[in-house]
C-alpha cells in the first residue's frame, strides 16, 4: 500500500508516505520528489519550506509524526530495527 499524508505546518505542500519518500506538490506545479540526504549521523534528511523558511528534517520523524500515534507526547522516535536509513 502506498499511502500519502500531508505534513504538518506545510500548508498542504509536503507529503510523505510510509516508506520515507517526501514529495512536494505547489500549486499549478507537478509533484516533485524530493532526494533525501544523510546527515553526519547516517539518518535521511530533507530540506523543506516552513512558513517561507528552510527547514531541514528528518526523514523517520515526518513519518511518525504522519502515521504514530503519540498520545504520551514522547519526544523521540527509534528505528525498531536499527537502521538508521530505513525510515519505514
Amino acid at each position: 500500500m502506498n499511502t500519502w499524508k500531508t505534513i504538518n505546518n506545510t500548508g498542504g505542500i509536503y507529503f510523505v508516505n510510509e516508506f520515507g519518500a517526501v514529495a512536494s506538490r505547489f500549486p499549478g506545479k507537478k509533484t516533485h520528489h524530493l532526494k533525501p540526504k544523510k546527515d553526519r549521523a547516517g539518518y535521511y534528511t530533507v530540506t523543506i519550506l516552513e512558513g517561507g523558511k528552510r527547514h531541514t528534517k528528518f526523514v523517520h520523524r515526518l513519518v511518525a509524526e504522519a502515521f504514530l500515534n503519540n498520545p504520551f507526547n514522547k519526544a523521540e522516535v527509534n528505528h525498531i530495527n536499527g537502521l538508521k536509513t530505513d525510515n519505514r
